[in-house]
């Protein structure tokens, strides 16, 4: 699964009725991140490849409770080839190439689709326009698009704002 995050955690050092902090930050604060994950999501998705749509169809937003006073949004795709599109390796860091150039050779059978709906040659060329998009794939490697992630950079202004703006909130009903 390929994910962008925002991690929210608020330490309180006063005695502002700390007793009543944890509740009133757990029903204040999702209305202020929720917006920003959907904004990603809505983003990423128009911004993303449509070849078929799966990848676009399998991005989603949730927002977990992950321990007291810490709140989780994963912007997130589920589809397998991911981390291609994405750009990011096994443990999630940024990479140029989704697929390095030296990698093995693309699967034909899905090239072969892709080549069929997205170049369309004609019948008697899509074996040859196949197999050279293969071998051009294996010399330069597909460069990443990131949608998921430029998404989070360009709508990094408006989550901080709208979080500052919960902290606030959370902090007047103290």
């Amino acid at each position: 699964m390929t994910q962008r995050q925002i991690f929210v955690e608020i330490k309180v050092t006063d005695n502002l009725r700390f007793d009543e902090f944890e509740r009133i930050f757990d029903e204040t604060m999702p209305g202020f991140i929720l917006p920003g994950l959907s904004k990603v999501e809505s983003e990423a998705q128009a911004n993303s490849p449509s070849y078929i749509g799966n990848f676009r169809n399998s991005i989603q937003n949730t927002l977990e409770k992950i321990a007291p006073v810490t709140l989780q949004g994963l912007v997130f795709s589920s589809a397998t080839y991911a981390p291609i599109i994405e750009g990011v390796d096994e443990s999630g860091n940024d990479v140029e190439f989704g697929r390095r150039p030296g990698a093995a050779f693309p699967n034909i059978g899905e090239l072969r689709l892709w080549v069929e709906r997205v170049i369309s040659p004609p019948e008697e060329k899509i074996d040859d326009v196949t197999f050279a998009v293969g071998r051009k794939i294996v010399s330069r490697g597909i460069k990443a698009k990131r949608p998921i992630g430029k998404a989070f950079d360009a709508n990094r202004e408006f989550i901080n704002r709208e979080i500052d703006r919960g902290v606030n909130e959370v902090f007047d009903k103290l």
